[in-house]
């Protein structure tokens, strides 16, 4: 029989892995339409919106398409 504390964790996983999932579903919105991108992820609560949380997402976001950031930034 499982354990609370090793449903706990299990569930735990799930919702990281999950997490993941969007954040990569994210990035390839981003990667097609960058406004329709970051709209998904704070609409998902994955982003928060404030300039230093975007532009760590940029920064730091791997698997993003270095042309569509300067095509993002370009547009601000």
């Amino acid at each position: 029989m499982l354990s609370f504390f090793h449903l706990s964790s299990l569930q735990t996983d799930s919702k990281a892995t999950q997490r993941n999932k969007q954040v990569a579903m994210g990035r390839k919105k981003f990667n097609m339409d960058p406004k329709k991108g970051i709209q998904f992820l704070l609409e998902n609560d994955l982003l928060q919106n404030t300039p230093e949380d975007i532009a760590q997402f940029l920064y730091k976001g791997e698997g993003l398409n270095k042309t569509v950031i300067g095509d993002y930034l370009g547009e601000r």
